[in-house]
């Protein structure tokens, strides 16, 4: 069974499903975000778009994945939803002075005969040097298995060219399988992400694919794309759940980082500690070569470690590994943990605070400015507000509390100025989604 829709994280369970949701109602679209936020500290609420603005959401709605941000200030993102063929979109933020800014589709997925050119973009997109975007949709495409494509633009940039990179499935598994992995999850990366090198359009890509692999289970690979090597087409690093009970992790939700020239990741499900399979954080070399960093949920059940991570690592400015787990912690509504060495500590416990205004089940993933404050999301749910907080060593704090069961997916990004961008899922002046700044 292939992806054919988006599935309700939120209740999706650590081992694959076979029958999936479709369409891409993640969510239940509950408030308008701006009047209903609360700014903290010296961060100003800017919505910079709303989705949606016109009928049947030609611009696009409901982002997920975040945004990426060029050397003019101009920010790239995707949208799940909406569009030409309601397939979703890529666009683009085209900054035109203070607090101006000018919306563009980019490209509207599914444009092609069958959706062979995919649908519903999860993920990040990188931009390499030449101002080519790269990015994956988790479904569609030649095999109904999601995709990884480039954009490049014209000379005047007002018009993009799609090309289809690769499309998954293309290796059937004896049992009906993808040995080449499908539904494509979290963040490309390549050799060098990690220090802010830009990408040059030539190195290898690495991701990593929800299911799919050579093992007959489905439980994901990560794997390799060359995009300047014509004659070099997708390869698997090495597929997950290879050991017993999956001891070596499942469903790598996340993606994958690179730092030194390793792969990093984290499983959605799976680990030696059983009956819980609750995840792991893994470290894998380019030959697929994959060691167990560490077993989430190793205490009966509690999970006061953490469980289920669902978002890409960051290596901080000592070398370890920062991630968030959906669940477990002292309140079983997700941690903020730290990998060193061959330790497990938790920095914060969501729900610490009275209503859980700190949120809770965060989906996204850390960034950190030059000096090691580290930034991030909670997605909120049940009537909770999402934010968007900010954790020096272990201590919290809320830079912007959303509202009303307002729903946040994505990780924010940092301009040189310290202002933060990021995406709703929903919310925002059309209850679609929106764009915003938080202006330091």
């Amino acid at each position: 069974m292939k992806l054919n829709g988006l599935m309700l994280l939120l209740v999706a369970q650590p081992m694959i499903r076979k029958s999936l949701s479709t369409g891409v109602a993640l969510f239940a679209a509950i408030c308008i975000l701006a009047p209903c936020g609360a700014s903290a500290h010296k961060y100003k609420y800017h919505e910079l778009y709303a989705f949606c603005s016109q009928a049947n959401c030609p611009d696009g709605s409901l982002p997920y994945a975040g945004l990426t941000m060029d050397q003019a200030g101009n920010l790239y993102g995707t949208t799940t939803g909406g569009g030409a063929n309601a397939s979703g979109t890529v666009f683009e933020l085209v900054h035109e002075g203070p607090k101006k800014w000018k919306q563009r589709t980019l490209y509207d997925f599914c444009s092609e005969a069958n959706c062979t050119d995919g649908a519903l973009p999860l993920s990040n997109l990188i931009l390499d040097t030449s101002g080519n975007l790269y990015g994956t949709a988790a479904s569609r495409g030649a095999h109904n298995s999601g995709v990884v494509f480039k954009l490049d633009p014209n000379a005047s940039g007002k018009r993009w060219r799609y090309t289809d990179l690769y499309d998954f499935c293309t290796i059937p598994a004896g049992d009906g399988g993808c040995e080449d992995g499908w539904a494509p999850s979290g963040n490309l990366t390549y050799e060098g992400a990690d220090t802010g090198a830009p990408y040059d359009g030539n190195a290898p890509l690495y991701g990593a694919t929800r299911y799919g692999g050579d093992d007959g289970l489905g439980f994901g690979v990560v794997f390799k794309l060359n995009p300047g090597k014509k004659d070099s087409p997708e390869s698997v690093v090495s597929a997950l759940c290879r050991q017993t009970n999956c001891a070596d992790g499942a469903q790598p939700w996340g993606g994958v980082i690179m730092s030194g020239g390793v792969l990093y990741g984290t499983t959605k499900g799976g680990g030696s500690n059983q009956p819980v399979p609750s995840g792991v954080v893994f470290r894998m070399t380019t030959k697929g070569k994959i060691a167990v960093l560490y077993t989430f949920c190793p205490n009966g059940g509690l999970c006061l470690d953490g469980a289920t991570p669902m978002s890409p690592l960051l290596t901080d400015l000592a070398g370890n590994l920062v991630g968030t787990t959906y669940y477990g912690g002292a309140n079983d509504a997700g941690t903020v943990f730290q990998i060193s060495g061959g330790s497990e500590t938790v920095l914060h416990d969501f729900c610490s605070e009275e209503n859980c205004a700190d949120s809770k089940n965060p989906t996204a993933g850390l960034i950190m400015d030059p000096s090691g404050h580290m930034y991030g999301t909670g997605s909120g749910y049940n009537g909770a507000s999402g934010t968007v907080f900010q954790l020096d060593g272990s201590t919290e704090r809320d830079i912007y509390e959303f509202c009303c069961g307002h729903v946040v997916t994505a990780g924010v990004n940092r301009d040189t100025s310290g202002n933060l961008f990021g995406v709703s899922y929903n919310g925002g002046n059309n209850n679609s989604g929106s764009v915003f700044e938080l202006e330091y």
